[in-house]
């Protein structure tokens, strides 16, 4: 095994048979040479400069209980008793900044609906945690208020009575292929605990220093680890939802 040749494992993938450690060079051509491994990937970091990001703007005079919900017609499926009851849905996101303070979540925690958290990039269970001491930032808390939040006569979310789990998977000190590896463990930890949907605010195509960068002919379906993952995760029943990226007239991500 992996661990009789001396090597220190960081986490394991059922899903894709695989495991991720750290190696020295004489390591990885002796661990090449077993006759159980059929490949070794680099899953890459990097380093760069911290920085320190602002104030958020925000959005007024807009009715957002009406328009958002009115968009797609959630309001009717509201009216109809689909609120999200019973459905466990985890949140992939870069944190989830002061979720556990805000009034529009407080029915979650007081209902017993935060069934876990985790963060897998720093290895502990807080995703709260303070946007610019530590890097994790509120990109999940937003995702999170559009699914679930609730402010009486002020805003309502799409599936505000589900039960979730928060997951934090991205760095945004960097942009490497760790995070996939992050994802590819929040996945297999939320199936564990019985998620219903995944979803996931996330994408990646090119990585800092362009270590592991994915080409346009890489995005085949078959290739990136987050995918094959999702593909294992829909096998299993579970609802993947990604976002296409924010790239315009760049194409779909």
């Amino acid at each position: 095994t992996l661990t009789e040749q001396g090597v220190q494992i960081s986490r394991t993938s059922r899903w894709l048979n695989a495991a991720s450690a750290t190696l020295s060079p004489t390591q990885i051509a002796d661990i090449q040479a077993l006759p159980f491994v059929k490949k070794i990937t680099p899953v890459n970091g990097y380093s760069k400069p911290a920085s320190i990001t602002e104030g958020c703007d925000t959005i007024t005079d807009v009715d957002l209980y009406t328009r958002q919900l009115s968009m797609i017609g959630l309001d009717e499926l509201h009216e109809s008793g689909f609120t999200g009851k019973g459905v466990t849905i985890a949140v992939f996101d870069n944190g989830f900044n002061r979720v556990d303070q805000m009034d529009g979540f407080t029915h979650i925690f007081q209902e017993g609906r935060m069934i876990a958290t985790r963060d897998f990039v720093d290895g502990d269970d807080d995703v709260y945690e303070d946007c610019f001491s530590t890097g994790a930032c509120r990109h999940g808390t937003h995702v999170l208020s559009t699914i679930a939040g609730v402010v009486e006569n002020e805003f309502m979310g799409a599936a505000p009575d589900a039960n979730f789990i928060l997951l934090r998977t991205e760095d945004d000190a960097s942009e490497t292929s760790q995070e996939e590896d992050n994802w590819v463990a929040a996945a297999e930890y939320a199936d564990s605990l019985g998620a219903d949907i995944f979803s996931t605010s996330l994408g990646y195509l090119t990585y800092d220093g362009n270590i592991g960068s994915y080409s346009s002919g890489d995005l085949d379906g078959n290739t990136a680890a987050i995918t094959l993952a999702g593909d294992i995760a829909s096998e299993k029943g579970i609802i993947v939802v990604n976002s296409a990226g924010n790239r315009g007239a760049n194409g779909l991500m």
